[in-house]
């Protein structure tokens, strides 16, 4: 396939030097399989890598596991960037569906930070963006339709993710905060004048397609 970024497993700063192996290990099966992953996640998006990814590559970082429930990590702004988090017993076949996960996270995200799209709203980037690539994760990875439970991981996931990513401290360090304030601040200011041709639930709706999100990407 054309267009496609560059993909180099490294090790992390200060990591252990057991990790030196894996990073090897991982980098040769990435020359096996790594055409066939990226065809899933580009075929399952249904829109190219944008030329800037293409450009830089996306480097995986290698570390040692932080005792965290979550293999992989990627910061919305830095899309050519991914953490994995390994125990020395883990194989490729074992990081596999993480990668997956992290590589449609940052196809997505270099596509809106490409500005190529309109930016996301607040539940898009925390709510809807775990559900839709736990879901697609899991078509790239079974071969046969998803079932209820199937369905109710992504859901769980989403609010998982959803959760640890509003909590205020966190939203308050992100770019596009005041903005945010800024957008509810407009909309109550306007509230009393746009309800009278409108009901709540309209503006309920109004609110959920435009209200910002924190997230700004340095375009």
């Amino acid at each position: 396939m054309n267009n496609l970024p560059m993909l180099t497993f490294r090790k992390g700063k200060k990591q252990p030097d057991w990790l030196d192996k894996k990073v090897a290990l991982f980098n040769r099966y990435w020359k096996l399989q790594g055409e066939k992953i990226f065809k899933k996640v580009t075929n399952l998006a249904n829109f190219e890598w944008p030329s800037k990814l293409v450009e830089s590559g996306i480097t995986v970082y290698v570390k040692s596991d932080r005792k965290s429930e979550y293999l992989g990590l990627i910061f919305e702004d830095h899309p050519e960037k991914i953490d994995l988090f390994i125990k020395k017993s883990y194989k490729f076949s074992r990081i596999r569906s993480a990668l997956i996960h992290e590589l449609l996270h940052s196809i997505m995200w270099a596509r809106i930070k490409d500005g190529r799209i309109k930016g996301p709203s607040l539940f898009e980037d925390f709510f809807a963006d775990e559900i839709i690539v736990s879901i697609v994760e899991k078509l790239a990875n079974l071969n046969r339709s998803l079932t209820k439970k199937d369905c109710e991981d992504a859901l769980l996931f989403g609010i998982d993710q959803a959760k640890e990513r509003l909590n205020l401290r966190s939203l308050k360090r992100r770019r596009g905060y005041q903005g945010l304030l800024d957008y509810l601040l407009d909309f109550s200011n306007n509230y009393r004048k746009n309800i009278k041709n409108s009901d709540i639930l309209k503006e309920r709706k109004k609110v959920n397609q435009n209200i910002p999100s924190p997230i700004m990407f340095e375009m």
